[in-house]
């Protein structure tokens, strides 16, 4: 009942439609491998980066928080890119394109900056213990 409930049931709902509508099955099905692989491997990295970098930046005052955030976001939008080339069929582990750091640069920006926000900023009642709003 477990795997019902946390949307287990897609999964042999994929593989039927990927066996009846590709051309190329194993293909299909290897390539959705390596693909959450590396999502998995990436969402690794991200947690290894803040635990050895993030954790660190955070007491910064002012941008503490959104540095964490960027150092998070870094390995994953890393491998995001990887995601990308395995989807595009070209080479994994050649040295990326100059049109692949600005795109790279401004997601790290953008959601670094929010989950940094989201994430590790302390609200205001968690910064007054005599508050009277719950946080």
């Amino acid at each position: 009942m477990l795997i019902l409930a946390r949307g287990g049931i897609l999964v042999p709902l994929v593989l039927l439609v990927v066996v009846i509508a590709s051309a190329h099955p194993l293909h299909e099905l290897v390539m959705a491998l390596l693909t959450f692989g590396l999502a998995i491997l990436g969402g690794g990295l991200s947690g290894l980066a803040y635990s050895i970098v993030g954790r660190w930046l955070r007491p910064v005052p002012r941008v503490g928080p959104y540095l964490a955030g960027w150092v998070m976001v870094a390995p994953y939008v890393s491998i995001l890119c990887l995601i990308l080339r395995v989807i595009d069929s070209k080479p994994l582990f050649v040295r990326p394109e100059a049109a692949e750091y600005v795109p790279v640069a401004l997601m790290i920006a953008v959601f670094g900056t929010q989950m940094g926000y989201l994430m590790f900023r302390r609200s205001i009642t968690q910064s007054r213990p005599d508050s009277p709003v719950a946080g």
